[in-house]
């Protein structure tokens, strides 16, 4: 009787502070070890977050530059891919965000989501590099000209 009354309230309140201070995400960034959070924002540019062991604490950010993944408290995992540094313009004005991994002869060989993709020259106006450095390509824009008679 002394257990119900005095013991059982004590163990589901010290129940209900563990399942608190699990009910926390996981943050894996490039540079460092891991760490628990909980995640308030996932925004275009960054990530807010608070403390876990500071959760009335101020609101920290994160660049989604810096983070590799969040595992959130119920299993979901989201993962942050590095944005892509070169703009493939093509000659239909459509933009492909990839990293160039070569220009060749015939064609540009670029990288997204971790797999190589290849696109004729003849397709691509123009490549703008993270550096700023705008490559034009061969056959760009070709203007027929009319034969005076």
């Amino acid at each position: 009787m002394t257990f119900i009354r005095y013991g059982l309230p004590l163990l589901i309140g010290m129940m209900g502070i563990l399942q608190k201070s699990a009910a926390q995400d996981r943050i894996f960034i490039r540079e460092g070890e891991p760490f628990m959070a909980k995640v308030i924002e996932i925004g275009v540019e960054e990530v807010r977050y608070k403390k876990s062991d500071f959760p009335d604490g101020p609101v920290f950010t994160l660049t989604r530059e810096q983070i590799v993944r969040i595992v959130f408290e119920n299993g979901f995992e989201e993962s942050f891919v590095p944005r892509s540094p070169d703009v493939i313009t093509l000659r239909s004005g459509e933009e492909i965000r990839a990293e160039i991994v070569e220009v060749n002869e015939n064609n540009v060989i670029y990288r997204r989501d971790s797999v190589n993709h290849t696109l004729p020259k003849s397709e691509i106006a123009f490549i703008t590099y993270i550096n700023g450095t705008v490559e034009k390509l061969a056959g760009l824009n070709p203007v027929k000209k009319k034969k005076k008679k």
